[in-house]
């Protein structure tokens, strides 16, 4: 097992403040604020705000923020690649900020994208336990859309959606943006936390850099796939439009030859009547014959 994971391990069970289950916040009894769906606020029991005080008292830090770590059990296997038959438990970690004490149980109501992020089981018991990060005053954001980027007053909604429903942000993590005009939401991972990796966003200023959206690559692709397509149909339907105007000149042309040739014609017969006229020379008669006695 690396350091890493030993680490995570032990720190899920050193300073535990305690152990709670978990539910989606869609499954809380009481009126919530909807928008909190889009937000790491978590409801917590008020057995938690009274153990928090009895431990840790005038030493606590408001925003009162978490950190929350999901156990989960891995089977190891041998150098020889055979299954040994054994678990080892690890843990996924998030931070979250706190709504409201207010769960009449030992239940922590957790937001669905952060439950459906970490695989978080009904019921399942997650590790809480109290941290008092620095104030933040540099993230660095990637949108995992190119779509965010473009919707009417991006850095502001985002700025105004950290300060009323991220407390705090970790690095690593992942954020849901909520955006009321278009009434959809937009994910954004958290790439970079200063002066910490978690880091609180209450009564600070923070600057925000952006990293290029996750499918901009693909996004510019396939506008460039669209351009190229359009413009070869523009280039089909161009060279169609001259090949209708280059019969319509064609056929002009041919009309106007057979103009300039009936006019000759006239011209011609109209030449030699007077000439007959002048010199009594016969001219054959050019029109409908008929047959004597009809």
């Amino acid at each position: 097992m690396d350091k890493e994971l030993i680490e995570t391990l032990h720190k899920s069970k050193v300073n535990r403040l305690t152990t709670v289950q978990a539910l989606p916040l869609a499954f809380y009894p009481g009126t919530i604020n909807p928008l909190l769906e889009h937000s790491n606020k978590v409801i917590l029991p008020q057995s938690v705000l009274d153990l928090l005080l009895k431990k840790y008292g005038d030493e606590i830090q408001y925003p009162i923020v978490f950190e929350i770590y999901i156990p989960y059990k891995v089977h190891t296997v041998s150098k020889n690649g055979k299954n040994e038959n054994k678990t080892i438990d690890l843990c996924l970690n998030t931070c979250v900020g706190v709504e409201e004490f207010s769960s009449n149980q030992n239940y922590i109501y957790i937001p669905n994208h952060i439950v459906e992020a970490y695989s978080i089981e009904f019921n399942q018991n997650v590790h809480l336990y109290y941290i008092s990060p620095p104030k933040g005053n540099f993230i660095k954001i990637q949108p995992h859309r190119t779509k965010f980027t473009e919707i009417t007053n991006f850095k502001h909604k985002l700025e105004e959606s950290i300060n009323k429903y991220y407390p705090v942000l970790k690095k690593g993590d992942s954020i849901r943006v909520y955006d009321p005009d278009t009434q959809d939401s937009y994910y954004v991972s958290i790439n970079e936390c200063i002066p910490n990796d978690i880091i609180t966003t209450t009564d600070t200023d923070i600057t925000v850099d952006f990293d290029e959206p996750m499918d901009y690559q693909k996004i510019q692709e396939e506008r460039k796939k669209e351009k190229q397509k359009q413009k070869e149909e523009m280039e089909k339907l161009w060279k169609i439009q001259k090949e209708i105007e280059d019969k319509e000149r064609k056929q002009r042309i041919q009309k106007d030859k057979e103009v300039k040739e009936k006019k000759r014609q006239r011209r011609k017969w109209a030449s030699n009547r007077k000439m007959a006229k002048k010199f009594g020379t016969f001219v054959a008669f050019s029109g409908k014959c008929n047959k004597l006695g009809n």
